[in-house]
């Protein structure tokens, strides 16, 4: 039996896409074990699929967090790697980014095949050399490193990593609760570079539930309650708040099936009410546009694109402006519209929020914040060679003082047999 591994580092969002890539591969391969390595906190999203993996084996950490090797990332990779176990034939890292985790899981599982995203430049990193080093494996140099394509959605990657065509997420049918109109909002669950104002989520909500008519509930994770709180405190009555641990991820989901409608920002929840048909609409900044693009009949996105978009979080500015330029009735349309046509395919609404000279100082900013950033990571990684020099220069200086030690330990030994052999040879000389 061909046992395949997909590891995904991404969030809530990134499984529910993922799903249309274990379908494809259960295609592919209808006898093969698939199995998914995943983090914790998005690991029971997997038990909504129409057909969930065979194994999930659970990480508690974010590589996205650990930018250099560490102590730390060496004794994490390798319990991963120690519940994964041997006999994996074939690894696929599906994640939008790659990290260090899926080079090094190749690594240390060396399955018979690897699909890895490409390096940066297509040369991997000095700390991951170092990583590999310290795990004592070496790279998997027969992997197939795919490469990003600019432009491209979630669904056509994965559709892309397996050679079939687009497909939607299915997941399994939930249960329609009792009539109970009530619109789902999505404030929180993101960097705060993709969260839109309070005022204007609870602006656009209220005006959405008025005209529905529906209640509104703000729906986050457990984690989230007090973001929830923050934003709920925007409202002109204060709203319901629902939220859900780690392993409630499948209870809430069937309540958002039952939703009359969403609205919010773009998150892992925006893309589950839309897997279950609800409509809505999300507002995205441009960080990764247009790999969360909405994908599902009857679901909206309102951007307003600037001259920085693909940031991928690292702003240039104290506040996001992408989000900043999208204002509330072009949110609250796009909603009607959205709702309207649940059976029309998923369209965009673009906000034309500046002028040129604010554009041409949108870019000429980020033209020098990102030369900047890439000067800072260049000087990070001669930093990171130059610290590995010397741990290595410290590690042989070590072996070399040991080794003098010993050495003049054993001569010391020496000297002093020598010594008793001389003073017993003279001692039966005298007699």
């Amino acid at each position: 039996m061909m046992r395949i591994l997909v590891l995904h580092a991404g969030g809530l969002g990134d499984l529910v896409l993922a799903e249309t890539l274990f379908a494809a591969l259960r295609e592919r391969y209808p006898d093969g074990r698939l199995e998914l390595a995943c983090r914790s906190e998005v690991a029971s999203v997997t038990s909504l699929y129409a057909r969930p993996p065979d194994a999930v084996h659970r990480f508690p950490f974010n590589p996205y967090r650990w930018a250099l090797p560490s102590g730390l990332v060496v004794a994490e990779i390798q319990a991963l790697a120690g519940l994964v176990g041997e006999g994996v034939d074939l690894l696929i890292s599906a994640e939008l980014r790659g990290t260090w985790l899926g080079e090094t899981l190749a690594a240390l599982l060396a399955p018979r095949e690897a699909i890895l995203p490409a390096p940066p430049g297509g040369r991997a990193t000095y700390d991951l050399a170092v990583l590999l080093r310290r795990l004592g494996a070496p790279r998997h140099a027969d992997a197939q490193r795919v490469r990003a394509a600019g432009g491209e959605h979630e669904l056509d990657r994965y559709a892309r990593l397996t050679g079939e065509g687009r497909r939607l997420p299915a997941l399994r049918p939930s249960p329609r609760a009792a009539a109970d109109p009530w619109l789902a909002v999505f404030p929180a669950g993101s960097p705060a570079l993709k969260l839109w104002p309070h005022e204007r989520m609870a602006d656009a909500a209220t005006q959405i539930a008025s005209r529905m008519p529906a209640r509104i509930v703000l729906v986050g994770s457990t984690a989230e309650r007090g973001a929830l709180a923050a934003a709920a405190r925007a409202f002109p009555t204060p709203p319901e708040i629902l939220t859900a641990d780690v392993e409630g991820l499948p209870g809430l989901a069937a309540r958002l099936a039952g939703a009359q409608g969403y609205l919010g920002i773009d998150s892992g929840l925006a893309h589950l009410a839309a897997a279950y048909g609800v409509p809505g609409v999300s507002i995205h900044s441009g960080a990764t546009w247009p790999a969360y693009a909405p994908w599902r009949a009857g679901s909206a996105a309102v951007v307003a694109p600037i001259p920085c978009y693909g940031c991928e979080l690292d702003c240039a500015f104290d506040r996001a402006f992408c989000i900043d330029g999208i204002d509330v009735a072009s949110v609250v349309a796009a909603f009607l519209r959205a709702r309207d046509a649940a059976s029309a395919a998923p369209f965009v609404v673009e906000v034309d929020a500046y002028s040129e000279r604010e554009r041409s100082i949108f870019a000429g900013a980020s033209r020098v914040h990102r030369a900047t950033q890439a000067d800072r990571a260049a000087r990070l990684v001669s930093i990171t060679r130059v610290r590995d020099l010397l741990r290595r220069y410290a590690v042989r200086a070590g072996a070399r003082q040991h080794g003098s030690a010993v050495r003049l330990a054993r001569l010391a030994s020496a000297a002093e047999q020598a010594a008793a052999l001389l003073a017993r040879s003279k001692g039966g000389t005298r007699e």
